[in-house]
């Protein structure tokens, strides 16, 4: 039954692509400016009333937007009695200087909110300090005064990347707003770790629609108001960076940022505060109020990255979010539909496996999830801190995608799973408004039918068809937790979202029953593009269901391997999954990289810090390992990034030793690094010794990651030195391994790195041999 008529390039209206007609009206600054103190009565009415859900920032934000409108100025005095009453003010606490989140909070729960209150609060003092009534003035210093305090206790990775800027931000524009230089000194030293973080291992918190407008707004601040010509610089290339991001990662044809990302609150559509930003640069029509950051900044997007998104079909897009070497992103983008992957399970928001079809900002999005909670749409909020978000499981999950074929693999491991699941499945949610399905060899009803189940017999294939475009969907390998075969089905539960989905039922009852061996499975998706007939349609579902694909799975080992419309794509693992095998084709560890060119690393490779970190690194002294007695060397002949630091102590080597400053038994992390290179006579299995100070079970760890140009023999493993109240030698053993754990050394130049896990815990010296049993002295 063929009932398919849109199948011209020209005939359809959301891929023209001239620039004319898909440009919109940007947003009127003032008008938005206008919109945030229309909207803020809201905030006027609850700063009286103190409901439960009154947030510091809301107080903070409205009070801006009357400053910038010039009106009620005697408002500001109550606004900010009400913020005074959220700090906490107690010097023996934690959230000394911080901010409860909401009002109905008892202390600080969220230790993000001083971040978010003094993105107003410094414009405040910056902008409005010598307008606003006198008593207002005063209560406001006070507040930034306390804020201060809050911002510099609260250090976080730059792998956090929304609130590391944020906080970089609040600390740059405290400091010089308030006359404190060592304040200001200290925000421009954790945006120096920020790019330099960025430099390694990419935007971390990648291709988030709600986090990506959160970015934008710490950037276009800080170019906009900081004083440092330096800070401002670094601000320009990030924000060129991230623009750049979005251009290729902005799919035109359904208006919306597309592909694999990493937290996102809108499962189904994947719309987020990002569009406020693209409503202001005219990429989206005007339908919210806009930023009333953006609106008071200077820097905007250039037209040629506009151009970009809007010509370069098809493209390529890969990019690296963290420091293992699975870490990947790509994103494959043509004129109808677009393929994307991520190498490893972000977190709990996550969609690691996606495709987009075009359609308008309502059309839902194709994407994988697993569900232990009866949750595939992500509709059910639960606690998440101070807050309610609607996570999903973090099992293991790695992809490999070549263009068009993307072959994602995902396994439970028993922690994956909550007390009394109640269920698990594995998920690819899918549009029911589409053109046409097919099943095996065989056309289904899918559109008109309210509630449906199409058992997929193993190996064949669901194919969607919208447009030119086709998707075609493959589980060639499905586990349940009684180890046995897992059925897979395409499903629609009668929700009111128009979704259906091809689920992976890896439980044999309702209910989960114990597990006898790892559950899981994987995904085999290939996208089509500018399928203009039928018979090009129907060829392409027939050389997909063609395609061969091979499994060797055994309880402890598994290997997919597919063959790919433009070559072999292959994943695999082994227990207990802490990371993939080798990937097929390798990952990408560019920052940004379009059609095999990094453009990322090209935009921030002159800017400071980077240039003399690169110096420092490529110029740290080189260490020979050879197999035989063992090489020793100092912890701080490497190179040692901040926030490590390397301190001075007349017990250690050398008098000194490396560590990431913290007070004994006070949890704290960051992204401080020590790096050495390794020159290594002979490949072979090497045992690494540390010499250590490790106070308290809570500052007695590292992360160890072993690496060269194209491999990581080590990934990000852990390191649990235990504790040591004086310096001691203790055998790294990686994971929590009681048993010595070798570590696989290529010949030639290798980068060993020691990565803060816990503050406060100290290497002094290092130890390598082949021999298991070779103790160092």
């Amino acid at each position: 039954m063929m009932r398919h008529g849109r199948h011209c390039l020209s005939c359809l209206p959301f891929l023209v692509l001239s620039s004319a007609s898909l440009s919109a009206q940007a947003l009127d600054p003032e008008q938005v400016i206008r919109n945030a103190a229309e909207s803020g009565e809201t905030t006027w009415r609850k700063a009286n009333e103190l409901p439960p859900d009154l947030t510091g920032r809301q107080l903070f934000h409205y009070a801006l937007a009357l400053c910038e409108t010039r009106t009620h100025p005697e408002r500001l005095e109550r606004l900010f009695d009400v913020a005074a009453r959220m700090q906490d003010r107690d010097p023996k606490s934690r959230g000394y200087g911080n901010f409860r989140w909401k009002w109905e909070d008892g202390a600080v729960l969220d230790y993000n909110a001083v971040e978010f209150c003094m993105q107003s609060g410094t414009l405040l003092w910056k902008r409005h300090r010598e307008t606003m009534p006198v008593a207002a003035r005063e209560k406001l210093r006070e507040l930034l005064e306390y804020a201060v305090e809050g911002c510099l206790r609260h250090r976080v990775p730059s792998s956090y990347t929304n609130i590391a800027l944020m906080n970089a931000q609040d600390l740059i524009l405290l400091g010089e707003v308030l006359g404190r230089p060592e304040v200001a000194g200290e925000g421009y030293k954790r945006l120096d770790q920020f790019c330099i973080y960025t430099w390694e291992h990419g935007i971390h918190e990648y291709c988030s629609p709600t986090y990506y407008g959160t970015d934008l707004d710490c950037l276009v601040l800080i170019e906009a108001f900081c004083e440092g010509e330096r800070g401002r610089e670094q601000a320009r290339t990030l924000l060129e960076l991230l623009w750049s991001d979005i251009a290729l990662n902005w799919f035109e044809p359904s208006q919306r940022l597309a592909g694999a990302r990493s937290r996102d609150y809108d499962y189904l559509r994947g719309l987020g505060g990002l569009d406020r930003h693209m409503e202001m640069a005219g990429w989206l029509a005007p339908d919210s109020s806009g930023s009333l950051y953006a609106a008071l900044a200077r820097w905007q997007p250039p037209e040629r990255l506009r151009q970009l998104n809007l010509t370069r079909y098809p493209r390529l897009v890969r990019q690296s979010w963290g420091i293992g070497i699975s870490n990947s992103r790509t994103h494959y983008v043509t004129e109808d539909v677009t393929l994307s992957s991520s190498g490893a399970n972000y977190g709990s928001m996550d969609l690691p496996l996606t495709v987009d079809l075009p359609g308008d900002r309502s059309a839902l999005r194709c994407y994988f999830i697993p569900d232990a909670r009866r949750d595939p749409y992500g509709k059910k909020k639960i606690p998440a801190g101070t807050h309610q978000k609607t996570l999903h499981l973090r099992p293991f999950f790695t992809a490999a995608q070549r263009r068009v074929d993307a072959l994602g693999l995902v396994i439970y491991r028993d922690h994956d799973l909550p007390e009394n699941p109640a269920t698990l499945e594995s998920h690819f949610v899918m549009p029911k408004d589409v053109d046409g399905v097919w099943m095996a060899g065989d056309e289904v009803e899918v559109r008109d039918a309210e509630a449906f189940v199409h058992p997929l017999e193993s190996g064949e294939a669901l194919v969607l068809r919208k447009g030119t475009a086709a998707v075609g969907i493959r589980v060639p390998w499905a586990r349940g937790l009684d180890g046995q075969p897992a059925p897979a089905a395409l499903v629609c539960d009668g929700n009111e979202h128009g979704a259906m989905r091809l689920t992976v039922a890896h439980h044999s009852f309702w209910g989960v029953e114990a597990a006898t061996g790892s559950a899981g499975a994987a995904f085999w998706i290939r996208i089509g593009s500018g399928l203009e007939s039928d018979a090009a349609f129907e060829a392409w579902r027939r050389d997909f269901r063609a395609a061969s694909a091979r499994v060797d799975a055994s309880p402890e080992r598994l290997r997919i391997a597919i063959t790919g419309q433009d070559g072999p794509v292959a994943v695999g693992a082994a227990a207990p999954y802490l990371g993939p095998l080798a990937m097929e084709p390798p990952p990408s560890r560019a920052v940004l990289e379009l059609d095999g060119q990094d453009i990322g690393r090209e935009l921030l490779k002159d800017i400071e810090p980077i240039k003399s970190y690169e110096a420092k690194v490529t110029g740290a002294p080189e260490l020979t390992v050879a197999p035989g007695e063992g090489t020793y060397w100092e912890a701080e002949s490497g190179f040692v990034a901040e926030p490590m630091v390397i301190g001075d102590d007349d017990d250690a080597f050398g008098a000194r030793f490396v560590w990431m400053p913290g007070e004994p038994g006070e949890k704290g992390g960051g992204a401080g690094s020590v790096t050495w290179r390794l020159n290594v006579s002979e490949a072979g299995q090497y045992y690494l010794w540390g010499r250590v100070l490790a106070p308290t079970p809570d500052d007695d760890s590292f992360f160890v990651r072993v690496f060269t140009e194209t491999a990581e023999p080590v990934g990000v493993a852990e390191w649990h030195t235990g504790t040591h109240q004086q310096w001691e030698w203790t055998r790294v053993n990686l994971n929590r391994s009681v048993e010595p754990t070798p570590i696989p050394l290529p010949r030639g130049e290798v980068r060993l790195q020691l990565r803060v896990r816990e503050d406060g815990t100290k290497i002094d010296r290092l130890f390598i041999t082949t021999n298991p049993d070779g103790v160092p002295r």
